[in-house]
């Protein structure tokens, strides 16, 4: 996948009325479990709000034009993740928030976590908040009845219903570009699903971002994701985000090496 989807995706959401942000209790809950790691932090992507978790972090990104437009006191590197351009045992932790989504599972998934534990010292940890579809996964009619009793907002929805889509399809994984279809197809005109649900026409319309994207996002099960996790981690839990909605589903994932 390349730079391109989160790229245009941040720059959609930077212009709304109200911009989306990762949210801070998300954060709060990811700094929290390696409040007590000595040594280097790789932190997965670049996300701004992680960058001060250590004064010794590296943050990775496949994309170069990304890497390069967050120069700054952190040191930026490119590369592929399924193929850590770090030597073994060269973190004392790795951290990222919804860093696993865009690897497909099982193969993707289970090599970019394979490639994690390698880069971590022994007692290393990993913390990384996680997208996990429900078992059972709710089916559309009753994500619906949530969003209208203004119980969503459609950034939490548009997870939600790809997940859906995704089960539907009997898979984890789901083209993101057949999100806009998918939704034109299965739910209301969109100026009578913001009239249902109040949510804002423009977030609405945030979902046409996803038109030109090569990305594949990944929703595995609690115990999906689970099945693929490298014996090098001795540990693993789902720690849940406190004070967020959707914290139980979409918890921090701590993995001990």
């Amino acid at each position: 996948m390349t730079g391109s989807h989160w790229k245009d995706l941040f720059r959609a959401w930077s212009v709304l009325p109200r911009p989306v942000a990762v949210p801070p209790e998300a954060i709060a809950a990811i700094k929290a479990e390696v409040r007590g790691v000595r040594g280097p932090i790789l932190l997965l992507g670049l996300t701004r709000q992680l960058m001060d978790t250590s004064d010794d972090l590296v943050a990775i990104d496949r994309s170069v034009e990304m890497v390069l437009n967050r120069a700054g006191a952190v040191r930026t590197v490119a590369g592929d993740w399924t193929a850590l351009p770090f030597a073994p045992a060269s973190f004392a932790g790795c951290i990222g928030d919804g860093s696993l989504i865009s690897f497909a599972f099982p193969d993707r998934l289970r090599s970019v976590l394979s490639e994690v534990a390698r880069c971590l010292i022994p007692g290393g940890r990993f913390a990384c908040r996680v997208f996990l579809r429900p078992d059972p996964t709710p089916g559309l009619g009753d994500l619906l009845s949530i969003a209208r009793s203004g119980g969503m907002t459609f950034q939490h929805f548009k997870f939600k219903f790809a997940m859906a889509m995704a089960a539907e399809a009997g898979s984890p994984n789901i083209a993101v570009a057949a999100l806009p279809e998918l939704l034109a197809a299965r739910l209301p005109g969109r100026d009578e699903l913001a009239a249902q649900t109040g949510w804002d026409l423009a977030e609405i319309e945030t979902i046409d971002v996803y038109r030109s994207s090569d990305a594949t996002y990944c929703f595995p099960t609690r115990a999906e994701l689970t099945s693929l996790l490298p014996r090098a981690f001795t540990a693993h839990r789902f720690v849940p985000v406190a004070n967020h909605p959707l914290g139980q589903e979409w918890p921090v994932l701590v993995l001990d090496r």
